[in-house]
């Protein structure tokens, strides 16, 4: 439930309160006074405030009639205090959309190389997390409005992710990557579809339910496509059939609490690095001791835990762990050969 949903059901049972204090009020002042039954006094009581104009109901004493003037008066002020409750709330609501509309565009002017994550679900919830623990620049796209009452600081665009103008409203033609985690495994497919045609060149992930869709994302141009429930159950098939220690799950969650992270990078083809070994290459020493985990050629072909002569003649992108620094290290020294052969051959 968000805020603005959660204050109107609050500040509606404060009205109702209100009026129902009234009309006790006006039931039992009638009741005491004029000496009538209970239903007669509320009858002339509810009709008294909400000033309908039936006329009296039974014969009224002056004290009675002192008592009416005084139940409507009452029945309007808090009338005019509950509109007046309620609007607030409408209104304050209404310039904060506008001022959180005009934030979102004054930074997405700023943004660069950030990511976009459409949907906000549980999976898109962890996702945010997960990426913000990177320090990494979060945009979220959701028709609901979710993630405003949970990241305050959270910059939030409320619409649907396969329109043009959405995405181009969070800067995709800036942005470093884009993550559709949609419910439906249809509007995925549109959403990739449609940033693959903004921008042919982003780095474009997907969630996807059935096996079925996995093609269709692949040929509506997503570079990657995941199935959480998949890797579910191949982690809980390996729980069961080949359980980790405990004290080696309680290394592991230290380690991804300590900074460290998985690094998937891309070598050019022109890189002097695919003349080397990896040991001739120098890589662990000039990446600061990052592990090199697995090398991959084109043909997605995948070699783990490379040997030190193995030649990086065809290799296309290398999967590595290590710190943030040792991360950085490795990527400037993959750029740095890049640059290197430019120079060399100019």
């Amino acid at each position: 439930m968000n805020s603005f949903r959660k204050s109107l059901i609050q500040r509606l049972g404060v009205v109702a309160l209100l009026f129902i204090g009234l009309n006790i009020y006006g039931t039992l002042g009638f009741y005491f006074i004029e000496k009538v039954n209970l239903f007669e006094a509320f009858y002339m009581s509810a009709i008294t405030f909400t000033t309908v104009g039936y006329g009296e109901v039974f014969p009224l004493s002056t004290a009675g009639r002192v008592f009416t003037v005084s139940t409507i008066y009452i029945g309007l002020l808090v009338s005019g205090l509950s509109i007046g409750y309620l609007s607030q709330l409408i209104l304050r609501s209404t310039f904060q959309d506008i001022l959180k509309g005009k934030r979102v565009e004054k930074a997405a002017k700023k943004l660069q190389d950030h990511f976009i994550v459409c949907g906000y679900g549980i999976t898109g919830q962890q996702l945010v997390e997960e990426m913000r623990q990177m320090g990494e620049t979060i945009v979220v796209i959701d028709l609901a409005a979710r993630a405003e009452e949970s990241e305050e600081d959270l910059l939030f665009i409320q619409g649907d992710a396969r329109q043009d103008a959405v995405l181009e409203k969070a800067a995709l033609h800036r942005a470093r990557g884009l993550a559709s985690v949609l419910t439906e495994d249809a509007d995925n497919v549109f959403v990739v579809l449609t940033a693959r045609s903004l921008h042919p060149k982003i780095k474009i992930v997907s969630r996807y339910k059935n096996d079925d869709s996995l093609k269709k994302l692949k040929a509506a141009g997503a570079d990657e496509a995941i199935s959480p429930y998949r890797m579910g159950g191949q982690r809980l098939a390996h729980a069961l059939t080949q359980p980790i220690p405990n004290h080696l799950l309680a290394t592991l969650t230290k380690v991804a609490g300590s900074g460290v992270r998985f690094a998937y990078l891309q070598v050019g083809d022109q890189n002097r690095l695919r003349t080397q070994t990896v040991r001739t290459s120098e890589i662990r020493d000039r990446s600061m001791g990052a592990l090199i985990l697995a090398l991959e050629d084109r043909l997605g072909n995948t070699s783990f835990n490379p040997a030190p002569d193995q030649s990086l003649k065809e290799i296309h992108k290398i999967l590595a762990l290590g710190d943030e620094t040792q991360i950085e290290a490795l990527q400037h020294y993959i750029s740095e050969m890049e640059l290197s052969h430019e120079n060399g051959s100019a």
